[in-house]
């Protein structure tokens, strides 16, 4: 009983990590990266400059408020396990999945070619 118990434990906590986990680093989906560095957002197509944004991510129901003078952004994240994202737009049904990529030059807005 005790072995099932801390088994059930270490369930619940790893599902509570994943569902807690930060978001960092840059994710593509198409021609679309979206980069978190620190507490920015920057949205950019590949090869032409996007837009930055301060984001707040709200642990308890995992939302993102991104924002900028002139914009800002809210999305759900319904799935992070550091290697891909699925984020839901606030009014939307669409889900959008986002595939972290290790390579990408956020100044130049290009995917370094790996070797």
């Amino acid at each position: 009983m005790k072995k099932f118990t801390l088994f059930l434990f270490v369930v619940c906590l790893s599902i509570i990590s994943v569902n807690c986990a930060e978001i960092n680093g840059s994710y593509i989906n198409k021609n679309i990266v979206y980069s978190f560095v620190k507490d920015s957002l920057y949205i950019d197509e590949i090869g032409i400059e996007g837009d930055a944004y301060v984001y707040d991510y709200i642990k308890d129901d995992s939302t993102v408020r991104a924002y900028n003078d002139l914009d800002e952004i809210n999305f759900k994240v319904l799935y992070n396990d550091n290697d891909t994202i699925k984020i839901r737009y606030v009014n939307s049904e669409k889900i959008y999945t986002f595939v972290k990529i290790n390579n990408y030059d956020i100044h130049n807005m290009k995917i370094n070619e790996t070797k």
